[in-house]
């Protein structure tokens, strides 16, 4: 890595001085980083280190990866584009121009790059306060090696840990007994949402939280053990909402709303809807009801999946007789819902609708 290390900075050439090149504010800890100097380190040992826009690399900045490849220079909207030097483990490097991530052989006495990796790796350390970290999550795989299809587990108001303990479908081992990797974040942590404050959800975060969970997905189809052409989403009332989203943005194969919220109750109002988010381009989506869910009521999420179909959205419903809301869970006495054949009867659906939208 030292060795790597010289060959890279021996090419560097320094067109601005430490003050010029970074006068960007650190990025926030929270909500978007545009025009600011931050730090982002993922799952799979990838950093950058550098400038970003609307939550891009955009402008100067390093990235290192895991098998000890680097580049550094200059990026436009998440790829490297213009003058840059990527250095290979194996001692290749290749310098000069760069347009959306290809690579354009022009040969020239200096390639200028805004600052060195030193002076990169100084100001990630004092801005380490300031390091994006991805939603926190959970993984869990079957036994064996894999690639297996995988499921984004969305929670409900709850919150993550009675998701996690009381949500019979939520568990991780319902699904990695029928062959499912899972990955299961915790979307309200990274925002300090509550039960008591869940329709920050909808409103105040939720085009953080959308993008928190794109990541995800991104996270997903680079894990080995995923087979990057099979992901599916499953989500549970406030994680219903977040379910719609994935399908309608067509991010995944397919999802499964199960008592998911599709309109504000209680006179509380919500800027987007699930319906809102599908189209002719959508992924098809399995909406699953209670006929007498008293926090969702079935009237308004008819007309909800009304609009959704009417948009183009593939949305296949089914409305279960006599059951409330969150069915699944033994321990809401809010709800006191519980029922062993809608639950089973709810997965076994949507076990069903996954393998119909498997890519072979």
């Amino acid at each position: 890595m030292k060795r790597l290390l010289r060959v890279l900075t021996g090419f560097v050439v320094l067109l601005l001085s430490s003050t010029e090149g970074w006068c960007l504010p650190p990025c926030p800890e929270k909500g978007v980083w545009n025009n600011c100097f931050g730090t982002y380190k993922s799952d799979d040992g990838t950093k950058y280190v550098g400038e970003w826009k609307d939550d891009q690399s955009h402008g100067q900045g390093t990235e290192t990866y895991a098998n000890g490849d680097k580049y550094v220079g200059q990026w436009k909207d998440g790829k490297y584009h213009g003058q840059g030097i990527k250095a290979y483990a194996d001692g290749r490097v290749e310098k000069g121009e760069w347009e959306n991530n290809k690579y354009v052989k022009i040969p020239s006495k200096k390639v200028g790059v805004a600052a060195s990796a030193e002076q990169i790796e100084a100001n990630d350390k004092k801005l380490s306060k300031a390091d994006l970290k991805p939603i926190d999550h959970e993984k869990f795989y079957p036994d064996g090696y894999g690639p297996f299809p995988a499921v984004i587990t969305l929670h409900t108001s709850g919150g993550y840990g009675i998701s996690k303990n009381a949500i019979e479908n939520f568990k991780s081992k319902t699904w990695t007994e029928k062959g499912y990797a899972v990955y299961a974040p915790n979307f309200f942590k990274k925002h300090e949402i509550t039960n008591r404050t869940r329709m920050d959800t909808f409103n105040k975060y939720r085009e953080d939280i959308e993008k928190d969970l794109l990541e995800i997905v991104k996270l997903m189809k680079t894990d080995s053990k995923i087979n990057n052409r099979n992901i599916f989403a499953v989500g549970f009332s406030n994680g219903g909402f977040w379910a719609s989203f994935l399908a309608g943005k067509a991010v995944i194969n397919a999802g499964a709303s199960h008592y998911g919220v599709w309109k504000g109750n209680m006179g509380r109002e919500m800027t987007t809807t699930p319906a809102d988010y599908f189209s002719k381009t959508s992924k098809p989506l399995l909406a699953l009801h209670g006929e007498d869910d008293g926090t969702q009521r079935m009237r308004f999420v008819s007309l909800a999946w009304d609009q959704a179909i009417e948009q183009g959205g593939k949305i296949t419903t089914h409305v279960f007789g006599g059951a409330g809301h969150a069915w699944d869970c033994k321990k809401c006495r809010k709800f006191d819902n519980w029922d062993a054949e809608v639950t089973q009867d709810s997965l076994n659906r949507t076990i069903q609708f996954f393998k119909n939208h498997q890519v072979k």
